[in-house]
């Protein structure tokens, strides 16, 4: 088990990246059983500001990491209350990694990466036939994705992948690249398929590229696409800016 988040003290997110916790004693836990928690100590100021932060568990023999899904968790190291012998104790008693998705009619699903063949399933399951996936190679290595083992699970389920990198928080990259990826899903459904679109956390790059999709290839309005969109997908925070100039351009079908 690791942890990271804002706080350099415990990894701040990717650089360094993850903390290992370490299992404490043997003991009585809240759910009446013997067992053990996962523990960290850090040092950190008495002003720390609020921060926010997420489990990671990370199988050290592959490198595979299962990170929890959004929202981040939040922390408060309180400073108006008094610590006992300069310690402050946070207590967390669970592990969040479902997978939530939405669908966004008529053949486009949104949401987060698929982590492992239960989330595949998952997508098969739900009626997706392909995925379109807008993560980056810098993606994968910072959540610790096995693309190999990812594959295997969508060629098992019969779900055709599709791979069209957009940097994360990126405008540059995203503009240059909203109509190929409307390109893209237009060859995908054109063939029948339901797609599932996904960037890291289903918030920006593929509720971008799916407005994108309804706007150049099926006419919407952008306005009325965004709002579709977001009725489906209420997390949904593609940056309309960036989608408004990009749609400037004349859509060329693909060949």
């Amino acid at each position: 088990m690791h942890i990271t988040g804002d706080p350099l003290e415990i990894g701040g997110w990717f650089r360094p990246g993850p903390t290992r916790l370490v299992l404490g004693r043997r003991q009585r836990l809240e759910t009446d059983v013997d067992g053990q928690k996962w523990q960290l100590a850090v040092y950190v100021p008495v002003d720390t500001p609020p921060f926010s932060y997420r489990y990671i568990i990370i199988n050290e023999s592959t490198g595979q990491a299962l990170w929890e899904r959004e929202p981040n968790r939040r922390g408060d190291f309180d400073a108006s209350v008094p610590a006992t012998n300069s310690v402050r104790r946070y207590v967390d008693v669970n592990f969040v990694s479902g997978m939530a998705f939405d669908f966004v009619p008529d053949d486009l699903f949104i949401g987060p990466y698929p982590q492992t063949a239960d989330d595949v399933k998952a997508l098969a399951d739900a009626g997706a036939t392909a995925v379109f996936n807008v993560q980056t190679d810098e993606d994968f290595v910072h959540r610790g994705i096995q693309w190999r083992e990812l594959l295997a699970a969508y060629e098992e389920a019969g779900v055709t992948v599709v791979r069209y990198p957009i940097a994360d928080f990126d405008r540059q990259s995203l503009r240059a690249r909203l109509h190929g990826a409307a390109q893209e899903l237009d060859k995908l459904v054109s063939a029948g398929h339901k797609v599932y679109v996904h960037c890291t956390a289903g918030m920006g790059r593929a509720p971008a590229s799916a407005v994108a999709y309804l706007c150049w290839v099926r006419g919407w309005d952008l306005d009325e696409a965004v709002a579709h969109v977001k009725k489906h997908r209420t997390v949904a925070v593609p940056n309309v800016p960036v989608l408004r100039d990009a749609l400037t351009e004349t859509y060329v079908p693909p060949s």
